[in-house]
């Protein structure tokens, strides 16, 4: 599993055009999708960056979580209660 952190600045929409969501929450949602035979969850916490000043802002808004097989990321989504 790699974790990759983006920022405010930063987008994963061209990366990721077909992407699920699994979850919704006030703030966020959690996706996933499929590349280049790795899957992979989006984790997207800016839905709501534009009411904070910028001081306010965490230094990462949206994480990319890569896994090397389906089994492996839906163990996680699991553990999580996201499924």
């Amino acid at each position: 599993m790699k974790i990759k952190e983006l920022g405010i600045n930063d987008s994963y929409e061209d990366d990721f055009p077909e992407k699920t969501m699994l979850k919704g929450f006030e703030g966020g949602a959690v996706y996933s999708s499929e590349k280049n035979g790795k899957y992979y969850l989006i984790l997207d916490e800016g839905t709501m960056a534009w009411i904070l000043d910028e001081e306010d802002l965490p230094d990462c808004l949206v994480k990319i979580i890569e896994f090397d097989s389906v089994d492996e990321r839906n163990d996680y989504i699991k553990q999580r209660r996201w499924d």
